[in-house]
């Protein structure tokens, strides 16, 4: 089933966007689905003050804004930025609801893709609300490793998801300062290896700690 949507979406036009470059705009129509071949988007939202907040990352072999897939009227919620250079297909929204409209099996299938991005908005916001900056920072850490990982120790370069000490203090609602800190205490623990952009996270050493600091 896989193959069929992968068949569909490829005959659609490919568009390819540089590192930084803005994809859809909070208040578009919702008429356009980008189909990710290669590369990451950023889901953002902006305050009034003009302050970004990442809500979430898209991989290949997504769909952006699934958030809004079976919405037929109204406007975009967010920002879709590239992440990195990436590669999509752009995809008539109409005619992709129809296709899945006639084949059961991936509406099933897009409807638990749908189901598992809910559960970790859930999940993020939850873990935003309530813990403090340290265990939020793992938390995320975490999430990016098994969301976008299968080993246990993740090299998030490597999959070409390239962030910033920014990108992660705008994730978990802190500074870039303070996060730097954070990020320096877990790399003195072996909880996390980094220089740059390139983050190595060690999923069962971020959790032992985790752990322990709920024991106490």
């Amino acid at each position: 089933m896989e193959r069929e949507r992968l068949d569909f979406v490829r005959q659609f036009p490919v568009k390819s966007f540089s590192k930084g470059e803005t994809i859809l705009y909070e208040g578009q129509p919702l008429n356009t689905i980008y189909a990710v071949e290669s590369g990451y988007i950023k889901v953002t939202s902006l305050s009034e003050s003009g302050v970004e907040r990442i809500i979430s990352f898209v991989g290949p072999n997504n769909m952006v804004p699934i958030e809004q897939l079976f919405l037929l009227q109204g406007s975009l919620w967010f920002f879709y930025t590239a992440l990195s250079d990436c590669v999509v297909y752009k995809v008539d929204k109409a005619q992709f609801l129809a296709f899945t409209q006639k084949t059961p099996i991936l509406m099933i299938e897009m409807a638990k893709r749908l189901s598992i991005y809910h559960d970790d908005l859930l999940v993020r916001l939850d873990s935003v609300g309530r813990m403090g900056i340290r265990s939020k920072l793992i938390f995320t850490l975490c999430y990016l490793a098994k969301r976008f990982g299968t080993d246990s120790v993740v090299d998030l370069f490597k999959l070409g998801l390239r962030l910033t000490h920014q990108d992660i203090s705008e994730m978990i609602g802190s500074t870039r300062e303070t996060t730097s800190i954070e990020l320096h205490k877990l790399l003195v623990e072996g909880g996390v290896t980094y220089d740059h952009a390139q983050f190595v996270i060690n999923v069962p050493r971020l959790e032992e700690l985790q752990t322990r600091a709920k024991v106490r």
